[in-house]
Parts: structure tokens; C-alpha cells; sequence
């Protein structure tokens, strides 16, 4: 039975900068997120990071949350990428910029990964913490030569790590727009609003009892106002009490524990 003093039923909870940064977990939001599942608060897990598979986050949760978190209940870029690639045209032959857990997505998707120039269907790219001069030679070529789809997982510019940030996912996606001057003909991640209708769809809870947890505002909260959504933006990632709020989240609050003190 839901706690019925606290005005959501559903949160979608953003990964880097909310349950972890880096390897470091963050432990008084994770506390935040045993006591709301204890309540019985419908928790969803959605992160722009493509870099790991929905398989690998649902493992890696339930490890550091101590109950149960079905793949269902998790959404990455990369399977946000390659489900509306599958819905619009069906399975493709797909070269992936991007690591281990995009290739999963897409191939769990019915695309197949190519790598010949003259074969490449579309070029999804994501994180890409290995990535070569050939890796974008090859993507480069199979967009300008063969018209091949560009599909970016995500915008992200940075990410955040123990120590700052480093390059994401965006900073590869303007290389490739720099080289071919073309924009992606999808963006799959938030702050895109498709995650939301994908999820709503199949949760059955009204948009005012659903709450996005993000520390990002031009993706969290962006993404939150895009999709008719409250937000809620964290202090332990990205986003801290001094940085200019973008664009203006429902609450902003310290961690999410402080938040779930401040109802219950």
C-alpha cells in the first residue's frame, strides 16, 4: 500500500549524480530510495549513460539497494535509441559508437552491428570511453557516403565522476555533426520526452502523482517540463545550491533524503 503522505506514486529516478557519482555511491540518496520503496512508491531508474546495458544497471541496483530491480524497472539511451530505431524501421544494420552495453541494446533489439561502410544502415552513437580516430572515420563515412541514420543516444556534454567530469556522449555527437554537418535525426535520451511516453503508457498513474529526480536541469528537469512532469533536482551531482537553474525544477533540495524528510 502506497504512503498516501507522499504526493507521488511513481518516481523516475536519474543514475550519475543521484544513486552514484563515479564509483562513489551516494549513500543518503540511496537511503531515500530504500525508505520510498519500503512505502510502496513505484521506482524507475532512467539514465542517459548507454555505456551499460539495462541487464547490467538492474544487477548493479539491486546489489547496492538491497531489493529487487527487474530490467523492466530500468531505461538507458541506448535502449531508448534502439527502440525507436526498431519502431520506425524496423531491425537495421547498425554501427554503434558507443561500448558493451549499447551493443547488448541493440542487438537484444534484432539489430545486427556491421562495420563496412557500404553496409551501415545507421550510426548510433553513445559513450565512448575507447574511442578511436577509426570509430568516427567509419561513422563519418557511412553518414556522408551512404546516407546512413544519425542517432545520438544522448547530448550529454559532461559526466560526472569522483573528482569533476569528463567527456559525454555529446562531445562525440558534436564531433560527428562538426565533420558531416548533419544533426542527429533522433536524440534519444532526456531531455527528449519519448522515455516518458514509452513509460506512461504502461504504468497507469496520473502525470501529477509522477516526480522526476535528476541533478540536471537542462536534462533532468528539462526533460520533466517537456513531459508535463514535476521535478525534483538534487545537489549531489552536477547541479550545486550556486549553479544558475536553467530551467526551473517543481523543488530543489540538498539530496533526496532531505526531500522525503520534508513530506514524511
Amino acid at each position: 500500500m502506497v504512503d498516501m503522505s507522499f504526493p507521488y506514486e511513481l518516481l523516475i529516478v536519474d543514475l550519475d549524480g543521484v544513486v552514484w557519482r563515479g564509483e562513489c555511491i551516494i549513500d543518503r540518496n540511496i537511503e531515500a530510495l530504500r525508505i520510498l520503496n519500503d512505502l510502496g512508491i513505484k521506482l524507475v531508474f532512467a539514465s542517459n549513460n548507454s555505456s551499460i546495458s539495462r541487464r547490467g544497471y538492474a544487477v548493479k541496483l539491486t546489489d547496492i539497494l538491497g531489493f529487487q530491480v527487474s530490467v523492466d524497472h530500468v531505461f538507458n539511451s541506448g535502449y531508448l535509441a534502439s527502440r525507436w530505431i526498431m519502431d520506425n524501421y524496423g531491425s537495421m544494420r547498425i554501427y554503434p559508437v558507443g561500448e558493451e552495453g549499447l551493443v547488448e541494446e541493440l542487438t537484444l533489439m534484432g539489430h545486427r552491428i556491421v562495420d563496412d561502410v557500404w553496409s551501415i544502415e545507421a550510426v548510433v552513437v553513445g559513450l565512448d570511453r575507447n574511442l578511436t580516430y577509426r570509430k568516427l572515420e567509419i561513422a563519418h563515412r557511412a553518414i556522408t557516403m551512404n546516407k546512413a541514420l544519425f542517432v545520438a543516444c544522448n547530448d550529454d556534454h559532461v559526466l560526472p565522476v569522483d573528482e569533476g567530469t569528463i567527456p559525454g556522449a555529446g562531445a562525440i555527437v558534436a564531433f560527428l555533426v562538426k565533420s558531416t554537418g548533419l544533426n542527429p535525426i533522433f536524440t534519444a535520451g532526456k531531455p527528449n520526452r519519448y522515455l516518458a511516453d514509452l513509460l506512461l503508457k504502461s504504468v497507469g498513474v496520473a502525470k501529477d502523482r509522477v516526480l522526476v529526480v535528476g541533478d540536471r536541469c537542462d536534462m533532468d528537469a528539462k526533460f520533466a517540463l517537456n513531459s508535463g512532469l514535476d521535478s525534483l533536482i538534487v545537489f549531489t551531482g552536477l547541479t550545486k545550491p550556486d549553479t544558475p537553474l536553467t530551467v526551473k525544477p517543481k523543488y530543489a533540495f540538498m539530496d533526496l533524503l532531505e526531500f522525503v524528510e520534508f513530506y514524511l
